[in-house]
C-alpha cells in the first residue's frame, strides 16, 4: 500500500451518505463483474453467497435473481436498510454471517486500510470448498519524472478514497490473512489503472 491522504473518514455516516445517493459498481454491470471473477451464473443456483459490501444491493439482487441463497453484509445501515428485503441473511457484523460457498469482495478493499483487508478476508465465512472472490485496483504508471507520476496519482487516488496495490500487495495481505491466492487475473484497463482479480480459499 502506498502512503498519503486520511482515510478516516470512511465512517458509517459517509457510506449511508454515499448509497442515499445511489449505488455503484465501478461502472460495471453484475453479470460483468461475475464474469471478471470467472463465475458462472449457472454455477450460482442454490449456492450460499456472501456479498460483502452489499451498498444499494445491485450484486445482491442479481445473485438472488439467480437462485442463490444471498448473505448481504455492509457497514452502513442504509445500505442494508434498501437492500435486505429479499436476502436470506444480512448483517453489518461479518463475523455473524453464516459460511459461504462464495464470498463476493468487488470494490471494497480498494476503501480499506490493509490492517482491514487482513481482517476482513481472515473474518469472510467460507464453507469447506467455498472461495473469496477478491477485486484490486493497480496504477500502471511508473516514477520517471513524466506527469503524473505514479506516486502522485497514487495519492490523487487516496484523496477520493481509492487505495490501490500491485498484485505482489495484495498476495502479501492475504498471507497475513491465513488465506491461499488460487488464481490471479489481469483484468481491464481504465486509463493508468488495472483491475486485477483473485481467488482466495
Amino acid at each position: 500500500m502506498h502512503p498519503a491522504a486520511d482515510v478516516s473518514g470512511l465512517t458509517r455516516e459517509f457510506w449511508e451518505e454515499s448509497h442515499r445517493r445511489g449505488g455503484w459498481l465501478g461502472g460495471s454491470s453484475p453479470e460483468a463483474v461475475l464474469r471478471y471473477h470467472d463465475i458462472a451464473p449457472e454455477g450460482l443456483r442454490h449456492a450460499s453467497v456472501t456479498d460483502l459490501g452489499v451498498g444499494t444491493g445491485e450484486m445482491s439482487h442479481h445473485l438472488v435473481g439467480l437462485g442463490a441463497e444471498v448473505t448481504s453484509v455492509d457497514i452502513a445501515f442504509g445500505a442494508l436498510d434498501k437492500s435486505a428485503a429479499q436476502f436470506k441473511f444480512h448483517t453489518k457484523d461479518l463475523k455473524r454471517a453464516p459460511g459461504a460457498d462464495v464470498v463476493i469482495c468487488h470494490l471494497v478493499t480498494t476503501h480499506c486500510e490493509d490492517d482491514e483487508v487482513v481482517r476482513l478476508l481472515a473474518e469472510a465465512p467460507l464453507k469447506p470448498r467455498g472461495f473469496i472472490a477478491l477485486h484490486s485496483n493497480e496504477v500502471l504508471l511508473d516514477d520517471d519524472g513524466g506527469s503524473p507520476s505514479r506516486s502522485s496519482l497514487v495519492n490523487q487516488l487516496r484523496e477520493r478514497i481509492l487505495i490501490t496495490r500491485t498484485p505482489q500487495e495484495v498476495r502479501a495481505l492475504a498471507e497475513q490473512a491465513g488465506r491461499t491466492v488460487v488464481s490471479v487475473t489481469e483484468g481491464p484497463r481504465f486509463g493508468a489503472i488495472r483491475w486485477w482479480f483473485f481467488r482466495l480459499r
